[in-house]
């Protein structure tokens, strides 16, 4: 992670609010050049959703993989392993409602990161003045859904981009982006990051459930 980064979570479980909600990763491994920055935001239906995304956390954080495997391929196979036991679950619970879930992961390392998505979820960048988003799947349900536990062949969404000093990522549930405008972000984005969080939390504190993870990227 470059020098200086900052990370704040925020979260709503079963409205109330918490520093951290079920599923989140914030993992770093190594320091300087060499360390990364793993960041993860997870949401599921159903009322086993808390325990779906613990399990799609301990998937992307724990696939064991050997040392020369890209960090890339190292993010995916997490993301299919957790989609794979999901599968799984789904079809030993026929009858219950099946659980359908999405992840926004970010793999930092020093200005460079790589965002891997599946369902439904929500990435935003602000570089400058600049605002990039990335949703490639707010739906939960549904034949066509890419949803972890329901796709009958994930895809799973990958993006990269240069974070430059001061540059701001969030991961966030999909709820948000009924509840602010990309004009309305790119300003929340651009505050101080503490006081990012604080705005935040006032547009989604009525939501029953949501999780956020804002980082601020450090100098060179």
């Amino acid at each position: 992670m470059s020098e200086g980064g900052l990370v704040i979570t925020l979260a709503i479980v079963n409205k109330a609010p918490r520093a951290k909600g079920p599923g989140m990763v914030v993992r770093e491994r190594g320091k300087g050049a060499s360390g990364t920055l793993l960041l993860a935001v997870t949401e599921a239906t159903t009322r086993r959703s808390a325990q779906a995304c613990e399990q799609i956390a301990s998937a992307i954080q724990g696939a064991k993989r050997n040392d020369s495997t890209a960090l890339t391929t190292q993010l995916m196979a997490g993301i299919e392993d957790a989609h794979r036991a999901l599968v799984g679950a789904n079809g030993r619970t026929a009858g219950s409602e099946p659980v359908a879930a999405g992840v926004s992961c970010a793999l930092i390392k020093g200005p460079q990161a790589l965002l891997a998505q599946a369902g439904p979820g929500l990435a935003y960048w602000l570089n400058g003045e600049e605002l990039t988003a990335s949703a490639p799947d707010l739906s939960l349900a549904g034949p066509k859904s890419n949803a972890l536990g329901l796709a009958r062949k994930l895809h799973i969404h990958l993006n990269r981009c240069t974070l430059e000093p001061g540059a701001t990522l969030l991961l966030a549930t999909s709820p948000l982006a009924q509840l602010v405008t990309g004009r309305e972000l790119q300003k929340l984005l651009a505050e101080e990051l503490a006081t990012a969080a604080q705005r935040l939390y006032r547009r989604v504190r009525e939501l029953p459930n949501f999780a956020a993870i804002l980082y601020r990227q450090g100098g060179p």
